[in-house]
């Protein structure tokens, strides 16, 4: 093992004497590749839907687009409106004009409803008529209080068109997208708004609303667009901000490591060349940017500047000493270049872990992730020997080469401690990982798009006031299946959906209460209350077929459009949309298993059922988002535990080596229970990219040592001279990874926030752990020493390359 490493050494210090001798050549190649990727920028675009996160052939984003077939396009917006009272006169003047413009200006419009349209099924003269409050206006008071009294006395409008306090009512958008020649091509008879139609659209509302507002009321935009609109709008501001804040981290922290001008400028040019690349190459492959993947040029700048900074780190220390310039270039490739290919190959393996699941946007970061870290690399190879060649770097003269710098008598006192108190240290950190384990056991799982969003974002207060006021804040849709063409008008059918109505109405789970639900019955009762005089005793479903026909076809004669959003053109498949609370995806899930079993206890021969829409397709991708986060970890570990074998050499060690890089993950999920922070599509990460940083650590911690001992030094000396040569070169990585973290906390996104904060706290307890619990590991277990005086500093200065 140890032949074969030192093979791979050598390849690093020809290939970097090559590409010094020849640097033009080198970065001439660099730039072109990083033009030609460059090209896939044009193509990058984001994608934050729901139906995104899962795969086209996906079961239920299957099921959900035979759905949106057969019910036509499924895109609403819906305005929250509150005032004193919804059924005031004045406020009804104000609505009115307010549905009326945006019925005349509102893009890529199908219909609007609201109490200003709400249906009036009557009889007038012996004939059926289905009209709106808008086509005979109330002239008075007692008529206002009229239109209050049949809207209340609807039970299909109750927590809909109003609240039971009167003071929310609602708007609501239904959107038909254009349809281009592309699009004609689909088997598909709806098609969904484009990102710049989204953007025209959100545009719009938002300045109409604020007109509204001007009278004296307020307003919320919720659903699918607004929300995708408002992440969008984060996405795009955030990927700057976090870009940015993370170059100016890396430029000051390089330049209080390195105190020169190249220590700075030439890992900023090698990251910023890679990072550029890796964009352009997601471009390329046709990956869209999602919520996820928006965190990936900070990730990418802050873990490839570590490659440089191990290899810079050696070469001014060993050049500072007067040694020749492509020497020392030379032997920190030799020393450095195989830990860092270890690196990048483990951190790699962590993230692409997350290649393999069925949730699209996690997929997506788990093989773009991977080919930025690799790129980083391959950048660190290329361009820091041809720019150092280039370059015309003076040495700084040292005062003292026995001299410890502060940085270095913190980090061999700690080592110190460790060595001499080793199972005190262990212990520590047994009893913190106990701890952790257990809070971590308390973790709450939860996806909930609104929530991503800031708490004081209107988009989130919106839904937020939906729930409260409305009870509810998204649908679920069941579609029942006749299988026979106007197998609705069977009275046995509508009672069955009758039937599974007030299964759904009345059931409740958890948090989880249907606040309403709409379905064809509720309009053939309407029809058959109106035939009879508008007897109440009427209201109820008709006992025969034949009049069941007749009453939906004299409905069909009055040209209202409400049916068709109710049933399919045949009559054989309805539509069941229950309002359910925009709550933990996780309870709505428990809901949906419940309402499946009482479904099929009473689902009769012939007849089927599917629970679809957005919501479902939601808690499908919650699903994935469980198995992901413990099949990441698995196939990470599988990843990573052989690549920690080859680089040690040593089964016990390379085992020991991964208790101080599964322990930050620990921590931090037992510290994410404590701050009250759930595991969500972002959180889920952090297992997977902290182990992939903490492993980077220890590699080179472990690489060191192991030179060490090789040389026959004692396991003190080995530690000291491992924790005052790389410790230092850890401590600014982590320093740089902590800080390009924390740049998340300015996110817009509150799930952002969570993931950043989080993420830099498993940093630096990684950091504490390969410089505390790795010692006291190595201590207890190497005892095969061969020497026991202290190292000296000269000595230790000295051998750094040796």
């Amino acid at each position: 093992m140890q032949k074969i490493r030192q093979s791979i050494d050598d390849v690093f210090y020809r290939s970097s004497s090559l590409i010094y001798d020849h640097p033009w050549l080198a970065l001439i190649a660099t730039a072109m590749m990083t033009v030609i990727l460059s090209m896939g920028f044009s193509r990058l675009y984001i994608d934050v839907t729901p139906e995104g996160m899962l795969g086209e052939n996906n079961p239920e984003r299957v099921t959900y687009n035979k759905f949106r077939k057969i019910f036509e396009n499924d895109e609403v917006v819906t305005i929250l409106v509150e005032t004193d009272d919804v059924f005031d006169a004045v406020f009804l003047d104000k609505l009115r004009d307010f549905h009326q413009e945006l019925e005349e200006k509102t893009p890529y419009l199908d219909k609007v409803d609201s109490l200003i349209n709400a249906r009036l099924t009557r009889t007038i003269e012996n004939e059926l008529s289905v009209d709106a409050i808008i086509d005979e206006w109330p002239e008075n008071r007692q008529a206002f209080k009229s239109f209050e009294r049949r809207i209340r006395n609807n039970p299909a409008y109750r927590n809909i068109l109003y609240a039971e306090n009167k003071r929310f009512t609602t708007v609501r958008i239904n959107l038909i997208a254009p349809i281009n020649e592309m699009d004609a091509k689909k088997d598909f008879s709806y098609n969904l708004l484009e990102a710049d139609e989204v953007d025209l659209l959100v545009q719009y509302l938002l300045n109409v609303t604020a007109e509204f507002e001007r009278r004296g009321v307020k307003t919320w935009l919720i659903g699918t667009p607004p929300t995708a609109w408002s992440l969008t709008k984060a996405i795009e501001n955030d990927m700057g901000l976090f870009t940015g804040l993370a170059l100016a981290v890396i430029a000051i922290v390089l330049g209080f490591l390195f105190r020169r001008i190249s220590g700075v400028l030439i890992p900023i040019a090698l990251v910023a060349m890679s990072l550029t690349a890796t964009l352009g190459a997601m471009g390329l492959l046709g990956f869209p940017i999602a919520s996820i993947t928006q965190i990936m040029p900070s990730f990418l700048l802050a873990v490839g500047v570590g490659d440089a900074v191990h290899i810079l780190t050696i070469f001014y220390r060993q050049y500072d000493k007067g040694e020749d310039k492509k020497e020392a270039l030379t032997q920190a490739y030799r020393h450095s270049g195989s830990a860092i290919l270890m690196t990048s190959l483990t951190t790699a393996g962590g993230l692409i872990s997350f290649y393999f699941t069925d949730l699209v946007p996690v997929s997506d970061f788990g093989l773009v992730a991977p080919l930025g870290v690799i790129f980083a690399l391959l950048y660190t190879l290329l361009m820091i020997p041809a720019l150092v060649a280039i370059l015309p770097l003076k040495a700084k003269i040292r005062k003292s080469l026995t001299r410890s710098s502060p940085i270095e008598t913190v980090l061999l006192a700690a080592a110190d401690i460790c060595v001499r108190h080793p199972w005190k240290v262990v212990l520590s950190w047994a009893l913190l990982i106990g701890l952790s384990s257990y809070s971590a056991s308390h973790l709450e799982f939860t996806y909930q798009p609104s929530l991503m969003l800031a708490k004081d974002h209107k988009v989130r207060q919106g839904v937020e006031t939906t729930n409260k006021e409305m009870h509810w804040g998204s649908y679920l849709d069941i579609v029942i299946d006749s299988k026979t063409p106007e197998g609705l008008h069977e009275p046995e059918i509508l009672n069955l959906l009758e039937k599974m109505r007030a299964i759904a109405v009345d059931l409740q789970v958890g948090e989880i209460k249907v606040a309403n639900a709409a379905v064809m019955t509720d309009l053939v009762k309407e029809i058959n209350r109106a035939l009879h005089e508008d007897q109440q005793s009427y209201y109820r479903i008709p006992e025969s077929r034949s009049l069941v026909s007749q009453e939906l076809l004299l409905f069909d004669l009055t040209g209202s459009e409400d049916l068709k959003r109710l049933v399919d053109e045949r009559h054989q498949q309805a539509r069941l949309t229950l309002l359910v609370p925009d709550k933990n995806v996780f309870h709505i899930s428990q809901y949906k298993k419940a309402l499946e079993k009482e479904f099929d206890a009473i689902m009769p021969e012939g007849v089927d059922y599917e629970i679809t829409g957005l919501t479902a397709v939601v808690i499908e991708a919650f699903g994935k988002l469980l198995s992901t986060m413990v099949g990441s970890y698995a196939i990470a570990m599988m990843v990573i535990f052989p690549l920690m074998l080859l680089l040690i050499g040593r089964f016990s060690f390379a085992l020991v080596s991964m208790i101080p890089n599964m322990a930050p993950i620990i921590v931090g999920l037992g510290f994410m229970t404590i701050m009250g922070i759930p595991l969500n599509i972002f959180t889920i990460l952090i297992g997977s990219i902290t182990i992939g940083i903490a492993v980077d650590d220890t590699i080179h911690f472990m690489q060191s040592y192991m030179r060490c001992r090789e040389r026959g030094e004692s396991v003190r000396h080995a530690i000291d001279h491992t924790v005052s040569i790389t410790g230092k070169a850890l401590m600014v990585t982590s320093i740089t990874l902590i800080f390009g973290f924390l740049c998340f906390t300015l996110s817009s996104m509150e799930s952002v926030q969570s993931f950043g904060m989080i993420v830099s706290l498993t940093i630096g307890i990684a950091f504490l752990a390969d410089l505390t619990l790795m010692p006291s590991l190595l201590t207890l277990l190497d005892k095969n020493t061969t020497s026991s005086v202290a190292l000296d500093k000269s000595v230790l200065d000295e051998s750094a390359l040796a």
